[in-house]
């Protein structure tokens, strides 16, 4: 089976906290790259990448944004990743993707056999890989670890598995 793994790449760096509502300066590496509400910054904490989608961004300068955060909106919530580095999808910042092997099309359930959606990327984070899933039109990240995962249908392109609490809750 084939299958596209799309890793993350270091894309810049938060200089500051700005105002008390949460916002942050951030510096991209690159020229090219385009923040958009939805997208993902990823933050190391704990020793995994961690997910921040975008609620807002306002472009300053060709490298240089203002972006809030969900869930995280204040200054004291936001202090601790001022001064280091955040990374995007791959595909975000024009590197190229790997591809190794790929669960994209696949469909999600969850353990009681309720249909998810479809897998549109496969992201490793080390040591775990994130899963893109369309659920009520919107893009889902999923973390899949063998441990949760219940069944896996080669044949039918079907992954029933076991889903964090509050996973799906999170995107309303």
């Amino acid at each position: 089976m084939s299958v596209n793994i799309i890793t993350t790449t270091e894309a810049g760096k938060v200089l500051r906290a700005i105002g008390v509502d949460g916002s942050l300066q951030i510096l991209a590496h690159y020229t090219d790259i385009e923040l958009s509400p939805g997208e993902a910054l990823f933050f190391w904490q704990d020793g995994e990448q961690v997910p921040y989608f975008i609620r807002t961004v306002e472009q300053q300068d060709e490298q240089l944004f203002v972006v809030t955060l969900d869930e995280l909106d204040n200054k004291e919530q936001v202090r601790s990743f001022v001064q280091h580095p955040f990374w995007m999808l791959s595909g975000k910042t024009g590197s190229k993707v790997e591809e190794e092997e790929s669960l994209n099309g696949w469909i999600v359930y969850d353990h009681t056999g309720k249909e998810i959606g479809e897998v549109l990327f496969t992201a490793d984070m080390g040591s775990y890989l994130l899963l893109t899933v369309m659920f009520h039109e919107k893009e889902v990240l999923i973390p899949l670890h063998e441990d949760m995962i219940h069944e896996m249908d080669q044949e039918n392109q079907r992954l029933v598995m076991e889903l964090p609490d509050g996973i799906l809750d999170l995107e309303d």
